[in-house]
């Protein structure tokens, strides 16, 4: 739904912000940074890309036996939070994100193609190869690799870990959006931005004012849920062109394309009443 609002859009701001990647990295950096923050917090459970380590006291008596961040900036003692190696943390999680990324998006290829399976079968394969991307297995590759690297050596600088480390890293590694600058990517960052927020909010805050209270008893999700889904099926029958294609394939593969001939017939009624008024 946001993404076809922001490509709806005449708002000069967001304009702007379509056009311009470094302002869409300016604000995903702010949004990832704010969203870690609140999950080290404790406060909030919910779901995103990566959760920060719970910081623990280093222990001076356990030795450092990273070989490349040793070697990069040696450190006596362990002074990260992390269980393994700084090496060994940060080279499972390029492997477990990039692995994921690359499965999202085989499975996102697959299910476009799929319909190839029945009509052309020849045309599957190469039509697969042709759109699969490697671009998101690479930004959560980055993300991972430059979030956990540049705790590691904040930790190593100051010799234990601290709440500012899991700031600086998250808005740091927030630049890897340029690797993916896609709508799903921010909209995901500003809706959970938003939702982790104040939810934060609520759970921690004193003295809230009486409106506060009154807005947290309104069902949220039950009416974003029904307004999302309808807009959705508004987008695809009123602004195809803005919908996001892989949406457009899913529901119809889904409806058994109930929805592309309920958008004909609509089409057609619709042309056929201005055609009689004119």
């Amino acid at each position: 739904m946001l993404e076809v609002m922001l490509k709806k859009s005449k708002f000069r701001l967001l304009e702007v912000l379509r056009e311009s990647k470094l302002c869409g990295m300016a604000l995903f950096m702010i949004f990832n940074a704010r969203i870690m923050e609140v999950l080290q917090h404790g406060k909030v459970n919910q779901f995103w890309i990566m959760y920060p380590t719970k910081i623990r006291e280093p222990n001076r008596e356990e030795a450092d036996d990273s070989r490349v961040m040793g070697a990069i900036y040696p450190r006596a003692y362990k002074a990260c939070s992390h269980e393994r190696s700084c090496d060994g943390f940060i080279f499972d999680g390029i492997w477990k994100y990039s692995f994921a990324g690359f499965i999202i998006e085989f499975a996102r290829a697959l299910i476009t193609k799929f319909p190839l399976l029945y009509s052309n079968p020849a045309q599957f394969l190469p039509g697969l190869r042709k759109i699969l991307s490697f671009k998101l297995m690479f930004f959560l590759a980055a993300y991972i690799a430059s979030y956990r690297a540049i705790g590691c050596l904040l930790c190593r600088h100051h010799g234990e870990d601290r709440p500012s480390h899991n700031r600086i890293a998250s808005f740091l590694c927030g630049a890897s959006y340029l690797i993916y600058p896609k709508y799903q990517v921010f909209t995901l960052a500003f809706t959970k931005f938003v939702e982790m927020s104040w939810e934060h909010l609520f759970k921690t805050g004193k003295n809230l004012p009486e409106w506060v209270w009154k807005l947290q008893r309104v069902p949220y999700l039950r009416i974003t849920h029904a307004c999302a889904v309808g807009y959705m099926y508004h987008a695809l029958v009123f602004h195809s062109h803005l919908s996001p294609p892989f949406n457009s394939k899913a529901v119809n593969y889904c409806s058994d394309n109930r929805v592309e001939r309920l958008k004909r017939r609509l089409l057609s009624w619709m042309l056929e009443h201005e055609w009689r008024k004119a």
